[in-house]
């Protein structure tokens, strides 16, 4: 919304002026009211109004000079209505000069402000748009630059020199953010975008240069001038956080290396695709810098990474010999193949990492597990093929007892849930079928486990638990009947009868008079 300013020396006329059109309903608010011109001078300078509604006649600085002193000193860019009871070309001529192109008579009519306020809402909303239009151009230049930048070698483009000019003092940073195939197959995609964009928009240092829907890359550049207070970190995080938000958990940044040009920002963007090839040494939902991976190389051309996938899986089924098979088969393809330590090294990483994924879905405290696995025979310099895959083939054993254990104790654990499930609500509607769905168990195998465990089935549990509530409530309350049968989740009054005696032996009334 619009501010205006209304100046008078006539408190009347002031209060007439608030009151005399609907401000709000034509895009503007009342900033404030002055009553001479030296105070419409503060309060223009406090609020930047877009118009000043101003009298001629006013002491101590008067309406034509009030004009003067903002055009010469504030800027030209506010609009001023200039009000006279004076019927005097003099003050319309000087009124003009000043670039004055509304003079109202008073007493002033209703119609005539309507008037004079609407056309210069129209023009604000001209300028308005037209400032955004040359500000998103801009950063479609500057997009567009980028791109002829990182995707050929146009450094001597004339506005590329001139973007070098006005970006002085400033870093560059190239990133790219990979989401997962799952989400991207999400649906709503251009409502994500939509969400981004508009983020985008709140942060102006950040430009999105492309996206491939295919792949789910994104690239982005960042700009932080070196006098900000901003660093590199702080805005990544906030944009993980935001990407987050919009797709979900399965994404991950890279960031390249900084460069102190525009011309230099190819170097950025090459930094960023080698830091990329690292991103299968990380879990999800990470942030990759290009600093943290100086010290590492990569080879590319290798397809032993197919097997990882069968290894996996062998894991799952706790199948030792299947495991045995994959890494002897893995390790006979990196010697036919000379595979180069390096891509042994990623093949291996890959593997740990995926692995550790099924871990934590088996168990939330998977941060205590206690896998030893000795990294420097992995990551070491000049470590062999051979003791690589020896180290492989212990953390797969371990791995594989583990798993096994969790196994086991997920039985356990879930039957607690269960019987927990059943205390906190016992008083609904409650089938074995409900309870397997909601656990992800088949009704047979979790009847199954439930009567080995607790040496009854689950509905009979159900029926004790809620038989205990039932005498609780009979010793603690004058509750009808009914009404506990209801509440304690029997809606058929005579089935409660019925329960109570069979777990009790006794009727419900007896045993609160006893």
């Amino acid at each position: 919304m619009y501010k205006v300013l209304l100046v008078d020396d006539e408190p009347k006329a002031l209060e007439g002026l608030e009151l005399m059109i609907d401000w709000k309903s034509l895009g503007f608010e009342i900033c404030g009211t002055c009553m001479d011109g030296e105070e419409a001078v503060g309060k223009i300078k406090r609020f930047s109004p877009h118009i000043v509604v101003t009298d001629i006649r006013m002491p101590r600085l008067d309406g034509l000079e009030l004009i003067h002193y903002v055009r010469k000193n504030i800027g030209s860019s506010i609009y001023f209505i200039i009000m006279s009871a004076y019927d005097e070309f003099g003050y319309a001529k000087k009124a003009m000069e000043q670039g004055v192109n509304y003079y109202l008579l008073k007493p002033i009519l209703e119609e005539e402000m309507n008037e004079a306020v609407y056309e210069i809402y129209q023009k604000l909303e001209k300028e308005r748009m037209i400032k955004e239009l040359e500000k998103n151009l801009d950063r479609e230049k500057l997009i567009h630059l980028i791109l002829r930048l990182t995707r050929g070698n146009d450094t001597e483009n004339k506005w590329i020199q001139q973007m070098e000019q006005n970006f002085e003092n400033t870093k560059w940073y190239y990133l790219l953010i990979k989401v997962g195939e799952e989400l991207r197959q999400g649906g709503n995609t251009l409502r994500k975008f939509d969400a981004l964009d508009q983020y985008l928009k709140e942060n102006e240092e950040i430009f999105l240069i492309a996206r491939d829907i295919t792949t789910g890359i994104q690239d982005y550049v960042i700009n932080i001038s070196q006098g900000s207070d901003k660093c590199i970190e702080d805005i990544v995080e906030k944009l993980y956080e935001k990407v987050k938000e919009v797709y979900g958990k399965e994404i991950y940044i890279v960031v390249g290396d900084s460069v102190c040009k525009f011309s230099k920002i190819k170097q950025a963007y090459e930094s960023t695709l080698h830091t990329m090839n690292f991103s299968i040494f990380t879990e999800k939902n990470k942030i990759i810098y290009y600093k943290d991976i100086q010290e590492y190389s990569i080879n590319y051309g290798f397809k032993q990474i197919q097997h990882i996938e069968e290894l996996l899986e062998a894991i799952k089924d706790i199948n030792k010999k299947q495991v045995d098979d994959v890494i002897n088969k893995i390790e006979e393809e990196f010697c036919e193949e000379c595979t180069s330590p390096e891509v042994v090294r990623l093949i291996i990483m890959n593997f740990i990492y995926r692995s550790i994924d099924i871990v934590k879905k088996l168990n939330e405290n998977s941060k205590d597990m206690e896998l030893h696995l000795d990294l420097e025979m992995i990551l070491g310099q000049g470590v062999s093929i051979a003791e690589m895959i020896r180290c492989l083939k212990k953390y797969c054993d371990q791995l594989l007892l583990y798993v096994s254990t969790l196994r086991r104790n997920q039985a356990k654990g879930i039957l607690y849930e269960i019987e927990l499930y059943l205390h906190k609500n016992f008083h609904h509607s409650l089938t074995i079928t409900e309870i397997s769905k909601k656990y992800y168990l088949h009704p047979n195998y979790l009847g199954q486990l439930f009567s080995k465990t607790y040496g009854m089935t689950l509905t009979q549990y159900l029926h004790k638990v809620r038989v205990q509530e039932a005498k609780r409530l009979l010793k603690e309350t004058d509750m009808a009947l009914s009404d506990i049968a209801y509440q304690i989740g029997y809606s058929n009054y005579s089935r409660f009868i019925k329960m109570f005696e069979r777990y009790e032996n006794i009727k419900p009334l007896d045993y609160r008079d006893k």
